[in-house]
């Protein structure tokens, strides 16, 4: 009676084998590994969870570029190429390093020869997800959700074929480099901080990153890009954290953004790029770091260019670089949203000087409801993000945003001291009837009232 018993037993597990096994290579014929990566909704558990966490932890972010220079600040003026002045290939058949020339003309080549042999899997993307997605509204048309973008930034012409996106940009002596195929996704959205103003999501589906130091005449890897033996992991993760959170990804999320290795290679010297099939993204996207020069600190120190090309080429100068810049980031207080402007500033004790003020105004804005009462009596303010240095004042905002109503406060500060010297709030006259001026004198008594708190 045993032996039979347990005869049954091992059928029983060997036609569950089976069937396992059978299920396996239907979910693995069906859905390629590509696509099982891209779902929206990430596959995870709490073991690999716990791995991935392990993996983060031991990865090294300490910039290999080249040393910090004494009294480091970034230079006033930046010499740059005009992109809408020359095609890709004139601009690189220009360098006088030949060993360089030829190398960057592989890169392209080889990289044009993927883009082309992954067309038709970018085409069945596009086609399958539209399956599985409404369509959505637009301008009063139905637009599919997915769409090719074409160079011409045609979105959704069918009869306009796939091409591929050879994007560049030089600076400083660096040239970065792009290829691929890029598609738009989902509805118009507005960013956080400014919802007049609505754009389409976009990313790259495949895309060929390469960077190039012309004067040493070697490919960088992202590391190289801050300063040597300086840890990056806390400034990328700040930018990022305030990218994701007032911008217009933050839907797509799925997976929190943690840190990027050394080698990351999706990156030009103004965008840090998520493809596809990437880690912290339900879709492609690119993040913009231009002007913000103390994310890619190499980039801010002036190099003339002069001798790396041929005469042909002009090298022109911009000032825009060495100008502290406003990091839009979201804070909560009192379990109320603002969204606030970090300055970054290459003197970090001027920094932490500015934005201690900016935040500890928004916190006597929040005790003394301010927000509420401009709420309370219907005014409108303007909340378009404004930011402005002129070298001696920093204008910035704080905007509360309730209930989809969005309200602000300008701040002026003084750009070397931190001190806030003027706290006022405009009314939107674009968006109907204006308030009675005793309202308007009571809550302009009331910032000056926490301005002269803020100067004590």
């Amino acid at each position: 009676m045993y032996v039979k018993n347990n005869k049954g037993l091992i059928a029983i597990i060997i036609i569950l084998a089976i069937l396992v096994i059978a299920l396996g290579v239907y979910i693995f014929k069906g859905e390629s590994i590509r696509q099982w990566v891209s779902k929206d909704v990430p596959k995870t558990t709490e073991e690999n969870n716990t791995k991935y966490e392990e993996d983060v932890n031991k990865i090294i972010t300490l910039g290999t570029g080249m040393k910090r220079p004494s009294q480091y600040k970034p230079s006033e003026q930046y010499y740059i190429i005009d992109n809408r002045k020359y095609e890709l290939d004139t601009l690189v058949n220009s360098l006088k390093n030949e060993e360089l020339k030829k190398e960057i003309n592989t890169f392209i080549k080889e990289s044009t020869e993927k883009l082309e042999n992954k067309r038709s899997d970018f085409q069945q993307y596009i086609e399958e997800g539209n399956k599985e997605r409404e369509k959505i509204e637009w301008a009063g048309n139905k637009l599919d959700y997915y769409r090719v973008i074409s160079t011409n930034l045609n979105l959704g012409d069918e009869s306009d074929p796939i091409q591929i996106f050879t994007e560049w940009k030089c600076t400083n002596g660096y040239l970065s480099i792009s290829l691929s195929y890029k598609y738009a996704y989902g509805e118009q959205i507005s960013s956080s901080y400014n919802k007049k103003q609505k754009r389409f999501n976009y990313g790259p589906y495949e895309i060929y990153c390469a960077t190039y130091d012309l004067y040493t005449g070697k490919r960088i890897q992202f590391s190289d890009l801050f300063f040597e033996g300086e840890d990056y992991g806390a400034e990328l993760y700040e930018f990022m954290k305030g990218k994701i959170a007032t911008d217009i990804m933050e839907q797509y999320v799925k997976r929190e953004f943690t840190t990027l290795p050394q080698d990351y290679q999706y990156f030009t010297i103004e965008n840090i790029i998520f493809n596809k099939q990437n880690l912290y993204f339900s879709e492609a996207t690119e993040i913009s770091t231009a002007y913000y020069y103390t994310m890619f600190p190499t980039l801010s120190i002036a190099r003339d260019m002069k001798n790396i090309f041929s005469n042909d080429v002009k090298i022109e100068t911009d000032d825009a670089l060495g100008k502290p810049m406003s990091q839009i980031t979201q804070i909560q207080i009192n379990n109320n949203t603002y969204v606030i402007g970090k300055i970054k500033h290459w003197d970090k004790n001027i920094e932490n000087k500015i934005n201690n003020s900016i935040i500890k105004c928004a916190e006597e804005l929040d005790k003394n409801g301010i927000f509420d009462k401009i709420n309370k009596n219907n005014m409108f303010t303007v909340t378009n993000w404004q930011y402005k240095y002129d070298g001696e004042k920093i204008r910035t905002m704080v905007i509360q945003q309730l209930n989809n109503k969005e309200q602000a406060i300008e701040i002026l500060l003084n750009a070397q001291t931190g001190d806030i010297e003027e706290l006022y709030c405009r009314e939107d006259v674009s968006a109907g009837e204006t308030s009675n001026e005793t309202v308007r004198n009571s809550i302009l008594k009331e910032l000056n009232a926490i301005l002269q708190k803020l100067k004590n």
